[in-house]
């Protein structure tokens, strides 16, 4: 009998931060252009920075639950063999 690691599922906590904290950082930096203490290009290159940061952190949590969905489907069919799962070579 063949026993398979548990997958472990991803950790959404990093995007979570990034999402929650990218607004929050441009508001700020609104409010500093607007009050004269900051230039509009820095607070531009800010607010792209804020985006990048975004679209980082939702791409690399997107490759981490696809990469657990994979895990998920090779120990399934390595669990059940691939005959039973009617998977076969040219399938996977």
């Amino acid at each position: 009998m063949m026993i398979l690691p548990v997958a472990e599922p991803p950790s959404h906590r990093r995007a979570s931060v990034a999402v929650a904290l990218a607004p929050l950082f441009v508001a700020v930096v609104f409010l500093l252009i607007v009050a004269g203490m900051i230039a509009f290009d820095t607070g531009v290159a800010i607010f792209l920075a804020c985006i990048a940061w975004v679209i980082y952190e939702m791409l690399d949590y997107q490759r981490a639950v696809d990469a657990y969905h994979q895990q998920c489907v090779q120990a399934s069919a390595a669990w059940h063999g691939a005959e039973a799962a009617g998977l076969t070579e040219s399938r996977l």
